[in-house]
């Protein structure tokens, strides 16, 4: 189970965390109040761009809402790096997990 929510986190496609989201849902049951999926989903409306940045219209993406809002805490959203990022000021050294800098010791 535990793999899936890894491969949900990875899916790169919303059509992708919808399928590993089914599947976890009918592996654990609907009715388990502590795991209930569409509790934890939302889909939201983007705008879609041309090439020359004009938006051509929206289309729906299904967002992991606690993921989703954990990114908007404080209005920013957590800047795109590869985990394992490392940033050095003098003699300090911290490594990008995902989500946080962790400082190296």
């Amino acid at each position: 189970m535990e793999n899936l929510y890894q491969q949900l986190d990875k899916a790169e496609t919303p059509e992708a965390r919808a399928s590993i989201a089914e599947r976890i849902q009918a592996m654990s049951g609907r009715s388990a109040p502590e795991r209930n999926l569409s509790n934890e989903f939302i889909i939201r409306k983007v705008p879609v761009y041309d090439g020359k940045g004009i938006m051509q219209g929206e289309q729906e993406e299904i967002v992991h809402l606690p993921t989703y809002l954990q990114q908007q805490q404080g209005g920013q959203v957590s800047p795109v790096r590869a985990v394992g990022t490392t940033s050095r000021v003098g003699d300090r050294v911290a490594v990008w997990d995902g989500t946080k800098w962790v400082e190296r010791t």
